[in-house]
């Protein structure tokens, strides 16, 4: 009868030096990998405190800048808005821009027929309030946003769109509408402009918004 023997596997190592007479090697130990040291950490977290001191100035005024230019579109398309209205309803529109020491209040007004002159823009229900927009606190009057009127300059202005896409203009409450395009021509710039800034910094970031006699709106260079 015969046995058949089965071999381990040995390790080839062991083997070689068993055949030399040797004393089979050690168990390789498991390296343990080190962790950062304190000074490494302190390194890496001094780059990191200079690099956001270097780009937290470069991302306030980005942050600004983008306030600034959102305002300033808002502001656009609450005259584009009144206008559209005014077609769309077939009845006259009012953009009121009432502005003081930088706080302002835009409102769009219905009114209850297709003429700015017809219409009674003073005595409820015969005018409907559709938008009322406050740039910042009404009680306190500031804001973060300033707006200026720089042609013509004033504090208050209203804008009033026909259906037909006629626009109007007067700038005392009650007063009578203007559409020969008096005020803009007498500026020189062919309709009306307003600045919309950042009130917080003292690094003035704005953009300008010009409104010539056709009533759209648009930002200007």
């Amino acid at each position: 009868m015969s046995w058949a023997v089965k071999k381990r596997d040995v390790d080839p190592s062991c083997r070689a030096a068993r055949a030399a007479g040797l004393a089979a090697p050690a168990r390789r130990e498991r390296r343990v990998r080190a962790g950062f040291t304190l000074i490494e950490l302190m390194v890496v977290v001094a780059i990191i405190g200079i690099a956001m001191a270097t780009a937290l100035p470069s991302m306030q005024q980005a942050m600004r800048d983008s306030r600034t230019q959102r305002a300033a579109v808002t502001f656009i398309n609450d005259f584009r808005e009144a206008r559209s209205r005014a077609t769309m309803r077939g009845r006259a529109h009012i953009l009121k821009v009432e502005i003081l020491a930088g706080f302002a209040r835009v409102e769009i007004i219905e009114g209850d027929t297709n003429s700015c002159r017809l219409s009674n823009w003073n005595v409820p229900p015969s005018r409907s309030i559709y938008l009322e927009r406050d740039w910042g606190d009404p009680a306190t009057r500031t804001s973060e946003m300033t707006f200026t009127a720089l042609a013509p300059a004033g504090n208050y202005m209203e804008y009033c769109f026909t259906p037909i896409g006629k626009m109007f203009f007067r700038t005392t409450p009650g007063g009578t509408f203007f559409g020969d395009g008096s005020f803009g021509v007498a500026t020189g710039t062919g309709g009306f402009v307003y600045t919309v800034g950042n009130n917080i910094v003292t690094a003035t970031v704005t953009r300008r918004v010009f409104v010539p006699l056709g009533g759209v709106a648009r930002l200007a260079p």
